[in-house]
C-alpha cells in the first residue's frame, strides 16, 4: 500500500478546504430572507437576506437579493452591507428598484450602493453575483 507524501497531503488538504469554502458560499446565496418585499409594480420581489455560519462568523452582514418575479431564475444579488442599517422601504423608478441606500438599475443589471460609512468585504466575491458602483459618504 503506497502512502501518500506530504506534499500530496497537502494539496488534498487545500482541495478539501475550498471544497467546503464553496459550498458554505453557495448555502449562503440560497439562505431563506429575513425580510422581504414586493416592488410598486410588483415585477420584483426585494430581499433582505442575513449571512451567517463559518464563512461570515461574529458578522452582522446581510445582502439585497433582487428577484424578478416574472422570471424567477433572474436573480441579482448586492454586495454585503450592515445588515442592520437597512430600512427596507422600497421605491422603484423607471429604469430602477431598491431600498434605502441600494439601487438595482433594470436594463444594465448593476446595484448602486449610497450607504453611509458602507465598506468593501473580501466576503463579496462569494456573495454579490453583480457588478456595483460606490457612492462615498451616501
Amino acid at each position: 500500500m503506497k502512502r501518500l507524501s506530504c506534499t500530496h497531503k497537502a494539496v488534498a488538504l487545500i482541495a478539501g478546504f475550498l471544497l467546503v469554502l464553496i459550498a458554505e458560499a453557495i448555502r449562503q446565496t440560497q439562505l431563506e430572507p429575513w425580510i422581504e418585499t414586493i416592488s410598486p409594480s410588483g415585477k420584483y420581489r426585494l430581499e433582505n437576506v442575513k449571512v451567517g455560519g463559518p464563512l461570515f462568523i461574529a458578522s452582522a452582514k446581510g445582502y439585497l437579493r433582487v428577484v424578478n418575479i416574472n422570471d424567477p431564475k433572474e436573480v441579482y444579488r448586492s454586495p454585503l452591507y450592515d445588515w442592520e442599517s437597512v430600512d427596507m422601504g422600497n421605491r422603484e423608478y423607471e429604469d430602477g428598484v431598491g431600498i434605502r441606500w441600494l439601487t438595482f438599475h433594470k436594463e444594465k443589471k448593476d446595484f448602486d450602493i449610497a450607504m453611509p460609512d458602507w465598506q468593501e468585504s473580501w466576503q463579496n466575491f462569494f456573495i454579490s453575483n453583480t457588478p456595483y458602483t460606490v457612492f462615498p459618504n451616501g
